[in-house]
C-alpha cells in the first residue's frame, strides 16, 4: 500500500500533468483560430488517380501561417485541367509530382516505356513533359540495316514509333524534370541539380512496344519532335 503523502504526491503530479496537457490543447486551438492564417491552395475532395481535376475539386483554405509545404502549387490554373496521378486526399495540399497534363496519363491500349538519351537524341535538350515525337532506331552497320542507294554501306534510320508523348524525362541524378523543376533555389545555387536528361519516358501505343523494346539493346535511338497539333 502506497503511504498517504507519497500517494498525495502522485496524485498531485497526474493531475498537474493533466491540467498542463489540457492547457496545451486550449492554447493550440486558440492560435489556430485567432493567430495570423494565410491562404493555401487545397483539396475540397478526395481526387482518384486518373481524375482530371475542375476548378470544383480545388480552393483556398485557411491555415496557420507557415503550414504551406515548400513547392506545393497556390495557382489554380497550374492545377485545373491537369490529371492526378496519385490519390490526393480532401484538404491535402497539391504538389506538382502528383499531377500529369492530362494528355500523359495512360489509356486503353497504351504504355509507357523508358529509353536511354542523350543531347542530341534528346532533340538538343528541348524535349519536355507533353511534347509529342517520333521514335527512329538506328542499327550499326554490321546489322545488316538496308543501306541507302546513293550512299552505300550508310544505314539509315526507320521509324519504330509515331505521336509518342514525352512524359517524365529523368537526369543523372536519377530525379524527375518535375522534381528538379521544383528544387529549391539553394540547390541550384549549390549545383546539386543536373537537368542533362539520361532517360526519356514515352507513352506510346502498346503496338509498338515490342520495336521500342528491341532497339534500346541495339543500335541507336533518336528522338523527333513534332508539334502537338
Amino acid at each position: 500500500m502506497f503511504k498517504k503523502p507519497l500517494f498525495k504526491r502522485i496524485l498531485l503530479i497526474i493531475i498537474a500533468l493533466a491540467i498542463g496537457g489540457y492547457s496545451t490543447f486550449q492554447l493550440k486551438t486558440f492560435l489556430e483560430r485567432n493567430g495570423p492564417t494565410e491562404q493555401v491552395l487545397v483539396a475540397r475532395r478526395d481526387i482518384m488517380p486518373q481524375a482530371v481535376i475542375a476548378s470544383g475539386d480545388i480552393g483556398f483554405a485557411d491555415l496557420p501561417v507557415g503550414s504551406r509545404i515548400p513547392g506545393s502549387l497556390q495557382d489554380p490554373k497550374e492545377v485545373v485541367g491537369k490529371k492526378a496521378v496519385m490519390t490526393i486526399f480532401k484538404n491535402e495540399q497539391i504538389l506538382p509530382q502528383k499531377l500529369a497534363d492530362a494528355n500523359l496519363a495512360l489509356g486503353s491500349g497504351e504504355r509507357q516505356v523508358g529509353l536511354p538519351t542523350d543531347v542530341v537524341s534528346a532533340v538538343g535538350m528541348t524535349i519536355k513533359p507533353g511534347d509529342i515525337v517520333d521514335v527512329y532506331w538506328q542499327l550499326p552497320d554490321e546489322k545488316g540495316l538496308p543501306s541507302s542507294k546513293d550512299q552505300p554501306g550508310v544505314q539509315q534510320a526507320r521509324k519504330i514509333a509515331e505521336y509518342a508523348v514525352v512524359v517524365d524525362l529523368i537526369n543523372k541524378n536519377n530525379t524527375s524534370a518535375y522534381s528538379a523543376a521544383t528544387a529549391l533555389p539553394e540547390e541550384r545555387k549549390r549545383g546539386t541539380v543536373d537537368d542533362t536528361p539520361s532517360v526519356v519516358v514515352l507513352k506510346v501505343k502498346s503496338d509498338y512496344v515490342q520495336a521500342i523494346a528491341t532497339a534500346v539493346g541495339n543500335g541507336r535511338i533518336y528522338l523527333v519532335k513534332r508539334g502537338n497539333g
